[in-house]
């Protein structure tokens, strides 16, 4: 069994837990209370800037913007 180390795994997490955001599975407060507002979270959403809801999608980015 492979280990993954505890960034890997809190990386995969983060990536899920915006993943759930933007399939409308969960709501702003849940997301952004698991991802904060950190540079690494930023870059994770802009990778996922295709996928789920365009309209989460922008609601979550203008968050980050007002965050910074």
């Amino acid at each position: 069994m492979q280990v993954k180390s505890l960034e890997e795994s809190s990386a995969r997490y983060a990536r899920n837990s915006l993943k759930a955001y933007l399939e409308g599975r969960k709501n702003l407060n849940w997301v952004a209370s698991i991802i904060g507002t950190g540079a690494t979270a930023r870059q994770m959403l802009s990778a996922l800037s295709g996928y789920g809801n365009p309209e989460r999608y922008k609601e979550l980015s203008d968050w980050f913007d007002s965050h910074h």
